[in-house]
């Protein structure tokens, strides 16, 4: 499956913050977009901006970035994610497809364009006054 970033991945500065570890990351581990502000896709690739205001990064993805991106929704889990790219790629060359899942999430959550096992934070009008 390969790097999901494209490379490097960060275009225009480095990441603060400790990244995700891997033994967090199970099967049942819910995954959700993160701060994608802006996404541009062309022949030559994926690219999105990433962060919250004024300070944002811009990432290159792969094609596999791209694809995981595209099937992180709401209620997406790492298990379900490895179904869905298994149905949409087909099985990997070599190697274990949720490991190589798993390697890909954590490469783009390292980049911040996902978020793993974090609920977002509740604002005032989520609580409740009962």
């Amino acid at each position: 499956m390969g790097d999901v970033t494209g490379g490097s991945g960060v275009v225009d500065g480095a990441l603060p913050g400790e990244p995700p570890r891997e033994d967090d990351l199970r099967e049942d581990t819910e995954l959700r977009t993160g701060r994608v502000v802006d996404q541009v896709s062309t022949e030559q690739g994926t690219v999105v901006m990433v962060g919250l205001g004024p300070s944002f990064h811009v990432v290159r993805l792969s094609p596999l970035g791209a694809e995981v991106l595209r099937l992180v929704t709401p209620g997406t889990t790492l298990a379900r994610l490895a179904r869905e790219l298994r149905e949409s790629l087909g099985e990997p060359p070599s190697g274990d497809l949720v490991e190589l899942v798993r390697a890909a999430v954590l490469d783009l959550a390292r980049q911040r364009v996902i978020v793993a096992g974090q609920r977002p934070k509740r604002g005032i009008a989520d609580i409740s006054t009962d």
